[in-house]
């Protein structure tokens, strides 16, 4: 159980950090 939630927290960081960085490279694209 526990670690289905911890595994489940690891994939939203993951995912939360590329659209991050998608978002940085397309601020930095359009300035």
């Amino acid at each position: 159980m526990i670690a289905m939630i911890y595994q489940g927290l690891l994939f939203f960081l993951k995912q939360f950090r590329s659209f991050s960085v998608a978002n940085v490279l397309d601020v930095s694209m359009l300035n």
